[in-house]
Order: structure tokens, then sequence, then C-alpha cells
């Protein structure tokens, strides 16, 4: 049996002076040493949930062989409000980083993880939700050493994964550097992205985004497990290249394709109906590719995003 040791990281203080912190909790003191985050997002929730389920896992055994830290409720009033952004200050948690004054109380939290994630762990795992999706790792395309062996690490855990972005101009211009695993990647210190489904989330679905995790560790040196199984997603997206596709008009939505379904130039991806049912849009990009993640219905604003894809630069 391992025993888990937690401690709280201190945030902030509010109006009656109490302070608000978020726990810490420890596997080993030895070892490789990994960190995982999440939720930074306060309305992707699913993390919760595996890291309930790595937890368990991790105690009803002996396979834990390096140091293993998790820090769960990072975006406090956001995971209380069910909201992506940070509440307080209505700011991207996850584009704040390093952090600053300039982001008001989403900028004070990014310094407090940032400060924490860059001394000494061997891998930083941001845990993130992507709607209806298949689980995914996206990896940020530098031109730095350190991401050849972070890539070595996403192929090893059987995910997908995808670079990110297709256009680095919009990486930058959508503050995608700003993420945690970017300004790490920035200083040295190995780390990606890894999305889970929020929506639609299938047992399939969580098994593998669980033995994908499993995966990871055991090839970090923290666990000492063999390898699992993750199945049934196109070996054709992994390596790819992710970009968001949006919609023109605003409307009611209808998916024409499902997450990890091939898709080719100029097919359908989504249609946009106004309310008598009546075809306004054919969301369509001219490359042949992969859905990552998709809405499958509701209603888009103009200029929304309406789904994820993996395609060739």
């Amino acid at each position: 049996m391992v025993e888990r040791s937690i401690r709280y990281i201190p945030l902030f203080k509010i109006y009656d002076g109490s302070e608000v912190s978020i726990p810490l909790i420890s596997y080993g003191s030895g070892g490789k040493r990994v960190l995982i985050v999440s939720p930074l997002h306060g309305n992707e929730i699913t993390s919760i949930y595996l890291l309930w389920r790595l937890m368990e896992y991790i105690e009803s055994g002996d396979l834990l062989k390096g140091s293993l830290d998790i820090l769960m409720g990072v975006n406090y009033y956001g995971l209380l409000l069910n909201r992506r952004v940070e509440p307080l200050s209505g700011m991207d948690l996850n584009r704040s980083f390093p952090g600053g004054d300039e982001y008001g109380l989403s900028g004070h939290i990014a310094r407090v993880v940032y400060e924490l994630a860059k001394k000494g762990y061997d891998f930083v795992i941001d845990l993130h939700g992507a709607g209806y999706s298949i689980p995914h790792i996206i990896l940020d395309d530098f031109d730095l050493s350190v991401v050849s062996y972070v890539k070595d690490v996403a192929e090893y855990s059987g995910i997908p994964y995808v670079w990110d972005y297709y256009d680095m101009e919009k990486y930058y211009r959508y503050n995608l550097d700003r993420s945690l695993p970017s300004t790490l990647l920035n200083v040295g210190v190995p780390s990606f992205t890894y999305e889970l489904p929020t929506q639609g989330f299938s047992d399939e679905a969580f098994v593998n985004s669980f033995n994908g995790l499993v995966n990871v560790l055991s090839f970090l040196e923290v666990l000492e497990d063999e390898k699992h199984d993750v199945e049934g997603y196109p070996k054709g997206l992994y390596g790819l290249f992710r970009r968001r596709v949006y919609t023109e008009h605003g409307g009611f939505i209808v998916a024409n394709k499902e997450p990890g379904e091939y898709f080719v130039k100029y097919e359908d991806l989504v249609i946009i109906r106004n309310l008598l049912g009546e075809v306004m849009e054919r969301v369509r990009i001219p490359r042949d590719g992969y859905v990552i993640s998709i809405r499958k219905m509701g209603v888009a604003r103009p200029y929304e995003g309406v789904a994820s894809v993996g395609i060739r630069r």
C-alpha cells in the first residue's frame, strides 16, 4: 500500500482575511519527479474523476517507483461556478503564464503555479478537457531540444498526439505561448497538455485516457508498470497539426462527423441551420484530416469555434 501526503498551497486571501489554498497531493519522495496540474479551466472537470482513479490505482498497489505530485483545484472559483475562465479577473488562467499583475488574480494564480512547476520536476502534465472529443495530447512546436523528449513521452502513451498550431502566427495571436506547458518548455522543463473528453465520455474513452496516463508515468519512471493498451484511434492522426474550425454564421449546430473520423477536403464538418431548419452554412476546410473534437449540437455565435481538427501543415 502507498500512502499519500497532502499540503496546501496558498493562492490568495479574500475580504474577511481568510486564505484560499489548494491541495498538493504527493506520493513518494525519491527518483523521477512528475507534477500533474488540474484544472486550469474551471468547467473541465473530467480530469478530477481521472485523478481519483489514478490515486486509487497508486494507493492500492506497489507500483510507485518515483515521486508524483498532483495539484488540484487550481482555478478555485472557476470550479465553484463552472466557468472556463478565472471568474474574478475574467481572464483565461491558461493564457496568463508565467503570471503578472496585468492579468489580475488570474496572473497571480498563474505565477504561484509557474514558480512551483519550474522547480525540480522532471516533467509537468497539464490536464484539460476538450468537449466532445477523443483523448489527445497537445505538443508545442518549438525548436528546442526538450521538445524531442516530450514527443517520445507522448508516443509511448498510445494516446493520439498533435502539434500546436498549424499556423504559428495564430499560435501567438491566440496567446497559446502563454499556456503553462509553453512557458515551462521555454525554461527547459518538459511539459505537455493532456486533453480529455468532457462530453459523451464513454467507458472506452475513460479507460484509454487512464491507460495513456499510466503509460506516461511508467515511461517517466514514476510507476513501474507494464504498458497498458490504448485502442481505437486512427494512426493517421498521430503527429498532425491542430487547427480550430470556425463558423461565419450564428445558428443551430448539426455535426456531420464524429471525433476520430477522417474527412476529405471540402467535406461538411458541421452544418449550421436557422430556426426553421434551413441550411445557412456548411462548415468545411480545404484540407484532408481527422476530427479531434466537434460540437455535436447547440447554438453557435457568428465566428465561433465549432471543431478542432488534425491536418498536415
